[in-house]
């Protein structure tokens, strides 16, 4: 396992989050950061553009649609369903009931990547049977609903600090992904789930909200951009519901990885000029190169 390490550093937006962990991974000739972390603030509220119009985004699916991947915004929606929270008008009830109700339709999408489940479904629904919707027979705790919602405990939680003026404890806002019940395997490939968990913390001088998320691993080419994109949202969403912004988001990750890379060629080259545009690098200053060279 490679020891290289990627660090925390500040980046003022997603693009440019990814865009710096790009360039660095492509540097080592394994392709791999151990332990990998970033973290994307602003304290006026994180600014998460539409990404179908960005030309990162738009470079970047390219490669993924020609390497046989899921997009970026297909990626994101297993972390927040941003489609079906605008159709829900803001009612977030009504988001939780509908995205219950697409439990079936969720894993046939796909069947081998969906196969423990959506992420948003272990959030808002841990202890349900994703195929069926029937109970896997947990006992929750008191603060906890039957159906094991955790984002709405952490929402209600975050609400009565901004009302009071005052933190409720930190380690009660966070949400379980990872079942070891259900996810530890012998398996030589498991599909789900490289996130384990997610945490919150309020600061209520500032009216803000950090989301904090910890990976196990994660593929910074075929995931990464997806993945903290999703969970902007999803941070997006809880700071909302509790009259708040998200103004930090931070990743963790034990293993950073891109083994797979995408394949050389015009795709690629036009996705290294627009992530050299983005870290602020000169298009020339450095010859482009297969990923797999």
């Amino acid at each position: 396992m490679s020891s290289t390490a990627f660090t925390p550093r500040q980046e003022p937006s997603l693009p440019s989050a990814w865009a710096h962990a790009y360039l660095e991974m492509r540097r080592h000739p394994h392709r791999e950061m151990s332990p990998f972390a970033v973290t994307v603030e602003a304290p006026a509220g994180l600014s998460l553009a539409a990404t179908l119009a960005d030309p990162l985004v738009q470079a970047l699916d390219a490669c993924l649609d020609q390497d046989g991947h899921q997009t970026v915004e297909k990626v994101a929606f297993t972390i927040f369903p941003e489609r079906t929270w605008l159709l829900c008008g803001g009612e977030r009830h009504e988001l939780y009931r509908e995205s219950m109700r697409n439990l079936r339709t969720f894993a046939t999408w796909e069947p081998r990547k969906n196969l423990g489940a959506m992420y948003f479904v272990r959030l808002i629904g841990f202890g349900i049977d994703h195929k069926t919707g029937e109970s896997l027979g947990y006992e929750p705790t008191k603060a906890l609903a039957a159906d094991g919602n955790q984002l709405e405990h952490i929402i209600r939680q975050c609400g009565k600090s901004v009302e009071r003026g005052r933190k409720v404890p930190r380690m009660q806002l966070q949400a379980a992904v990872f079942d070891p019940f259900r996810d530890l395997t012998t398996s030589g490939q498991p599909s789900f789930p490289c996130l384990q968990h997610v945490a919150f913390d309020p600061d209520l001088e500032a009216g803000g909200l950090a989301l904090t998320a910890f990976y196990a691993t994660q593929q910074l080419y075929v995931k990464g951009y997806g993945n903290w994109l999703g969970l902007c949202r999803l941070g997006a969403f809880v700071a909302g519901q509790a009259s708040l912004k998200l103004t930090r988001f931070t990743c963790f990750v034990g293993v950073e990885k891109m083994d797979k890379a995408p394949k050389s060629g015009a795709l690629h080259n036009e996705l290294l000029r627009r992530v050299r545009e983005i870290a602020g690098l000169a298009p020339a200053a450095e010859r482009v190169v297969a990923a797999h060279a």
